[in-house]
C-alpha cells in the first residue's frame, strides 16, 4: 500500500502512522532496554552507531539519541538502531514517538 516492504505488523503499523501524519514512530522490544530505563540525550562527535541497515554511523553532537543505561538505541525520530528494534520472537513494545516543534 506505502511501497514499502512488509518487515512485521509492529514495525509496518510504525511506518504506516510515519506516512499519515509525518510523524516518525519508532518500535523497541522492551527486553532490549537495557536498565529498563529511557534516557534522550546527545552523544559526543563522532560516536560510532550501527543502524538497522547495518551501516555504521558517525554522529553529529546534535544528533538527539534515545538511550538505554548502557547505549544509544536510536537516533531520534530518524533511524532506529541494528540491536532494539522488535523481532519475531518481541512480546512487549516501547513507543517513541517523535514530534517536531518549530519556535518562530
Amino acid at each position: 500500500m506505502l511501497g514499502l516492504s512488509s518487515i512485521n505488523n509492529v514495525v509496518d503499523v510504525t511506518n504506516y502512522v510515519l506516512h499519515e501524519t509525518g510523524n516518525p514512530l519508532h518500535a523497541f522490544d522492551v527486553s532490549k532496554i537495557k536498565g529498563n530505563k529511557i534516557i534522550v540525550k546527545n552523544l559526543e562527535k563522532d560516536t560510532k552507531f550501527i543502524t538497522l541497515d547495518e551501516q555504521e554511523r558517525k554522529l553529529h553532537p546534535d544528533d538527539l539519541m534515545i538511550c538505554n543505561v548502557d547505549e544509544p538505541m536510536c537516533i531520534a525520530g530518524v533511524f532506529g538502531g541494528l540491536d532494539s528494534g522488535v523481532t519475531e520472537q518481541t512480546d512487549s513494545v516501547f513507543l517513541e514517538a517523535a514530534f517536531l516543534i518549530r519556535f518562530q
